[in-house]
């Protein structure tokens, strides 16, 4: 069982030049806790793994994330590892879904705004498998499929942005890693 607290402030230019009509604060606050449980089964020879992500920060943003990993072991060094992974975010304070009524929204420059849709009211669901292989006692090899699902009304809490278009993405990772000591 582990939690972890962290607090972060940051002074600067958060604004993303990138993004049309994109205004932000020049200071931000964050916050941040984590739970996580493991557990082992010794006569499944596996392990779960529990986690719940709390973040808030200045600009008005919420979440929560779950997530659920179940390690099993198996013959030659593999380890097959299936996951799921939920998150729920709520908008920023000066978010503007794109459009308001049917109409592009438009406020002054000067205003904080952003429609940037990584600020807006979101739920998202990631699914996976890993498969992994130790190579002797310091090296280990995997390769992991994911898929990643984004909508606005799949936030649990309500208020979601009805412009925000859905997005989706498939993830293929190859991974070598060597660990150092005992």
């Amino acid at each position: 069982l582990r939690l972890d607290y962290t607090k972060t402030e940051g002074e600067g230019y958060f604004t993303d030049p990138y993004k049309f009509r994109d205004n932000r604060p020049g200071h931000r606050e964050q916050d941040t806790a984590v739970l996580r449980w493991n557990h082992h089964f010794v006569t499944l020879d596996a392990s779960l793994r529990l986690s719940w992500r709390w973040y808030a920060d200045s600009f008005g943003v919420s979440a929560h994330t779950v997530g659920a990993e179940y390690v099993q072991q198996l013959p030659q060094g593999w380890t097959l590892t299936p996951s799921v992974r939920l998150h729920a975010q709520s908008k920023a304070d000066f978010y503007l879904d794109p459009r308001f009524r049917g109409v592009p929204a438009i406020v002054p420059r000067s205003e904080l705004q952003s429609q940037d849709q990584r600020l807006a009211t979101f739920g998202a669901a990631t699914v996976g498998i890993k498969a992994a292989r130790r190579l002797g006692r310091e090296w280990s090899v995997d390769v992991e499929l994911a898929r990643y699902e984004q909508r606005s009304g799949w936030y649990p809490f309500g208020g979601a942005g009805r412009w925000i278009k859905p997005f989706s993405a498939n993830l293929l990772q190859f991974g070598v890693s060597r660990s150092f000591g005992d």
